[in-house]
Parts: C-alpha cells; structure tokens; sequence
C-alpha cells in the first residue's frame, strides 16, 4: 500500500490548466449530435436488410448485414480506423448488454454496386445494464496511451479492449453500486482514470435523512488496480467533475459551487 498515490489539496488560486483536447465519448452514431460522420447506424434498431454504412464525408461504404438480430439497439458508435467500428448495443439475438466490432467481410459477389458487405464479427457480453442503464456510458474511445486500445466506462465498472483481437484486456467492475459513479477524468500522460463517487454511507439519527460519502479514486487501466484515493468534502449525495491537468500531476474536481484542486505524487 507504501506505493499509492497521495493527495494534496492546494490553495483555490492555483493557476490549473485542464486538459482539452479529449473527448470521453468518442461518438460516431448518425442520430447523435456529437457524431463525427453519418455512419449509419441508429438507435432504435430498425435495421435495413441491407443497411448503409458511410464514411465521415457522408459517403457510402457499403452495406450492414444482419444490423437488427447481430446489432440491435445502438447506444454508442466509435469509428476504429481501417473501415471498422465498435458499437456499444443491445443485439436482439442476445438481448444482452454488449460491445460489437463491424467491419468489412467481403463484397455483394452478384451485386457489386452495393460496395463492401460489413458484418459483425466479435462481441462481449458486458452485462445487464452496462450499456443500456439510464445514462450508462462515461466513456467509449481510443486511447493513445493504452496502445490505441478500447476504453469503455460505465456506471458499473471499466473494460479495455483490444483493438485488433477485440478480447477484454482488463475489466474491472465497481463495488460502489449502480448510480455512484459522478465524474470520470482521463489522464494526458498516463493510463490513468480517475473517477468521482458519491455513495449512500448511512442515514441521520435525527431526521432519517441519508448521508453520502464523496471520493475520487485513481485506477491504472493497464492493470486493473486502484492507485490511490483522496475523501471530498459534502455528505449529500454530489453529482462532481472530474479534469487532469495538461502535466497529468493535478486534477481539479467541482460540482459548480465547490473547487477543488489536488496535487498528486
């Protein structure tokens, strides 16, 4: 335990550059409104038989075989590179929660005017809810610094994923109950997440309200392990934001009345 990280708060006026150039959902679906292109794919699983998939200048790639059973509801999109996605979904042949890769399987032999035939080629089963839970997803991307790997967040725990073989690298599941997680904040340099709780503690002996503990807590996404975690002040259950700095060695947590920026080592 000598090698976690320690916290130390620092006075309100400390100058803090927050990181900017990170989006936490790295959404590519058609109907989302941070959508980087028209991909294609959509919510509510009405899938074409033979369903198009474009590119980010809106230009049609090919087809989507099978989008309603192997698919189904689509919650998030990220486009991987190389022509391929990974779709946070609930897929009607499973009615399970899960991530599935769509790529490019081949062409419409008799029929080459419709382009690549895309299919789905892997999928994990996440579990109920880690997907389709009321607002579920923190955090479905790429990260430069887990080998370009897939991180995906939710209000039950993390996965990463391996981009090329699409297999669960690290899962880690919280034990803080669904609805506890407030904030997530990636690090610049590292493979480090820090995510916010704000967790039932007990209830008030005098007038039987709850009270709530609030904490940030640092995970190697690596590894899998918890590096460190620092108390926040409040006993009313807090929704928070968590932010690194440009440097990676601070992180600035607030809940619109309250800032807080800690030093870490």
């Amino acid at each position: 335990m000598d090698d976690l990280i320690s916290f130390t708060q620092l006075p309100n006026d400390t100058p803090f550059t927050p990181r900017s150039d990170l989006l936490l959902i790295d959404a590519a679906r058609v109907d989302n409104p941070t959508a980087q292109g028209l991909w294609g794919f959509v919510s509510n699983a009405r899938y074409s038989n033979k369903h198009p998939v474009y590119d980010i200048s809106g230009q049609k790639l090919g087809h989507l075989k099978g989008g309603v059973m192997d698919v189904g509801y689509t919650f998030e999109a990220i486009y991987l590179g190389h022509k391929e996605f990974a779709i946070a979904s609930v897929p009607l042949n499973s009615r399970s929660d899960s991530l599935v890769r769509v790529r490019p399987v081949g062409s419409y032999l008799f029929r080459p005017s419709l382009g690549q035939r895309f299919a789905v080629t892997e999928s994990l089963n996440l579990g109920r809810d880690w997907v389709s839970g009321n607002n579920s997803i923190h955090v479905f991307r790429q990260l430069d610094k887990l080998n370009n790997n897939i991180l995906f967040v939710s209000n039950y725990g993390f996965i990463v994923v391996d981009r090329h073989d699409f297999e669960p690298i690290k899962r880690v599941t919280f034990d803080h109950g669904y609805g506890a997680l407030k904030g997530v904040g990636i690090s610049p340099k590292r493979p480090i997440l820090a995510v916010v709780f704000s967790t039932y503690s007990k209830t008030d002996k005098l007038d039987n309200t709850y009270l709530y503990k609030n904490f940030v807590t640092l995970y190697d996404m690596a590894e899998g392990n918890k590096m460190g975690e620092t108390a926040l002040p409040g006993d009313k259950e807090t929704s928070w934001n968590v932010t690194f700095s440009e440097c990676g060695r601070q992180i600035r947590v607030s809940n619109g009345q309250t800032h807080l920026t800690f030093d870490m080592k």
